[in-house]
């Protein structure tokens, strides 16, 4: 037996390096991706609530849900390229959380959301609300910071300071950023509800 192989520990067959430390195993990421449906479900529940309440507040009652993509296509192409990579930016998003960090499948995705995600941050500093910048661009801002921190976090094998800044990324610039899109009289609110503020 050489040097080489005694100082070596055996790892199982099949492995997939679960037992390497930041890298989650399947029983963990199922764990998280469970915890972060329920955590996701009940915001969403609340929001309906808020939202149920601001719309009475505002006699906006007979607002009823359906799809309407006439505001979309006419509108710039600037718009339509930050909603479809906001759209995209949460489906890869959503699908990194399905996956074991660390593999793979988690750098290929990490990659493309990163890309999508500073497409839509950059994009909306190109739509302006009456020639002027609004609060949300302070997000955009934000993201286009900590992103680049977060993926030297990771090429630094810094993997909790990564975890941490893109789940602040998602959390922050998509979630939050995403449900203030639906407030009365912006274009995801014509786009997915029937009443004209």
């Amino acid at each position: 037996m050489t040097a080489g192989t005694a100082s070596s520990p055996a790892m199982p067959p099949n492995s997939g390096g679960a037992s390497r430390p930041g890298i989650l195993s399947r029983r963990e990421a199922v764990t998280r991706t469970v915890v972060f449906g329920l955590i996701g479900l009940v915001l969403v529940y609340i929001f309906s609530q808020v939202y149920g309440m601001m719309l009475v507040a505002r006699h906006l009652e007979g607002a009823h849900f359906r799809v309407d993509l006439r505001p979309l296509l006419n509108t710039p192409a600037v718009v339509r390229v930050h909603v479809a990579a906001a759209i995209s930016s949460f489906v890869l998003g959503f699908a990194i959380m399905l996956q074991r960090k660390g593999s793979r499948l988690h750098r290929k995705l990490g990659w493309g959301w990163s890309a999508t995600m500073a497409t839509t941050a950059l994009s909306s500093f190109f739509i302006l609300e009456d020639g002027q910048f609004v609060w949300i661009h302070a997000l955009s801002a934000w993201t286009i910071l900590l992103l680049p921190m977060a993926l030297v976090a990771a090429r630094a094998h810094r993997r909790k300071i990564h975890a941490r800044l893109m789940t602040t990324l998602f959390l922050g610039g998509m979630i939050a950023a995403g449900l203030f899109t639906f407030l009365p009289g912006r274009l995801m609110w014509r786009l997915f509800f029937g009443v004209e503020v």
